[in-house]
């Protein structure tokens, strides 16, 4: 993905805005209805990660907006998080008991495994030293995980 370049959340759609005239360059369908967090976008910009208020993920290819994968998550609003390190997409929702580990293979998202995780926690993130982390906002915590 060009570096002059960046995706958000717009509605239902995946929207390419060009940083240096402000211009909007793209709009794409999720399949959401209605969109949620922030999209993640991995390493090597090829591949679009949208989050639906509905509880699914979309996998989007970043240049074009075409529909690769979609995968339901949970009940809630779906967060989505990347890391660099293990080039790995996750996502929770919350209200929501798991956060899944997801891979891209071609075209294909691949579910590598879940954790279980409270109920209402309204954050996710990953490090570039192979953890994932999530809230636990009914105590106050923050919970960290090996991508491993």
């Amino acid at each position: 993905m060009p570096q002059h370049r960046v995706l958000t959340h717009a509605g239902n759609d995946l929207v390419s805005i060009d940083t240096r005239g402000s211009a909007v360059t793209g709009r794409w369908p999720t399949g959401c209805s209605g969109t949620h967090g922030f999209p993640q976008i991995d390493t090597a910009g090829e591949h679009a990660l949208a989050s639906c208020a509905d509880g699914n993920v979309a996998l989007l290819d970043a240049a074009t907006g075409a529909q690769r994968a979609r995968i339901k998550v949970g009940g809630g609003r779906s967060l989505p998080a990347y890391s660099l390190r293990t080039d790995h997409f996750y996502a929770r929702t919350d209200p929501g008991t798991h956060v899944v580990r997801l891979a891209v293979d071609g075209n294909a998202l691949h579910d590598l495994g879940q954790v279980t995780v409270p109920k209402t926690g309204h954050c996710l993130t990953a490090d570039t030293l192979g953890h994932y982390w999530t809230c636990d906002a009914d105590n106050a915590h923050i919970l960290r995980f090996n991508d491993s």
